[in-house]
């Protein structure tokens, strides 16, 4: 029997848990929980997700975010295969590292003392509201930081998977942190629509290098 739908209205706050698969660690260590909230940063303002406290533990996570734009079910596939590649890699892991479904319980405003008292939270320092998708132009300057390519570069049409890798990561970092379309990136990038869905797609599976050099320096919030 299929599961009911995950309710989550805008603005909803939810007490949100995974462990992981079969009892495996998730992380190593406290670089790895850092990093690991380093990659939600991102991930949760381009989704209208606001995280307000968090506890880390080698096999589990609790994470109490406000989900503004009812996208919480997306933000939480980004970063557990996210974390997934890096840490796999990081670690030589193979296969999944989380339980298939994350858990989350909505919180009543006036009740948040009151969820936490089967897990010790850290409070975020200063939590932010979800900032607005970053400009265009700034996601292109550090594209181009980041790969050393110029946006001519960018924009070089070249034939087969390696080629321009520094194009295809343009396209996952623009569909990933601005509004723009799939229409839109292609137009800016000179690339037709059903190149810029071919390439979301090979990008959706496991990026390869240098792109997941790329995608994990993004997540570190270098350039």
């Amino acid at each position: 029997m299929p599961r009911p739908p995950r309710s989550d209205p805008p603005g909803t706050w939810h007490l949100v848990t995974n462990r992981g698969a079969g009892g495996r660690s998730i992380f190593e260590d406290e670089e790895d929980q850092a990093d690991f909230l380093a990659l939600l940063g991102p991930i949760s303002a381009r989704n209208g997700v606001e995280l307000t406290a968090y506890a880390l533990a080698s096999t589990d996570f609790h994470l109490l975010v406000r989900s503004w734009r009812g996208r919480l079910s997306e933000t939480m596939r980004q970063l557990q295969q996210h974390w997934t590649q890096l840490a796999n890699r990081r670690h030589g892991w193979d296969g999944p590292l989380f339980h298939p479904r994350f858990t989350s319980r909505i919180v009543e405003e006036g009740s948040m003392d009151a969820a936490f008292e089967q897990v010790r939270l850290t409070r975020v320092v200063a939590p932010q509201r979800p900032v607005a998708p970053s400009d265009v132009s700034c996601v292109l300057d550090r594209v181009q930081r980041l790969t050393g390519s110029s946006l001519d570069r960018l924009r070089h049409q070249a034939q087969g998977p390696a080629a321009n890798p520094a194009r295809r990561f343009a396209v996952w970092a623009l569909r990933r942190t601005t509004d723009l379309t799939q229409a839109q990136v292609g137009e800016l990038l000179h690339m037709s629509t059903r190149q810029v869905q071919n390439v979301e797609h090979r990008l959706a599976a496991a990026p390869r290098p240098p792109l997941d050099a790329w995608v994990e320096r993004w997540g570190r919030g270098e350039a």
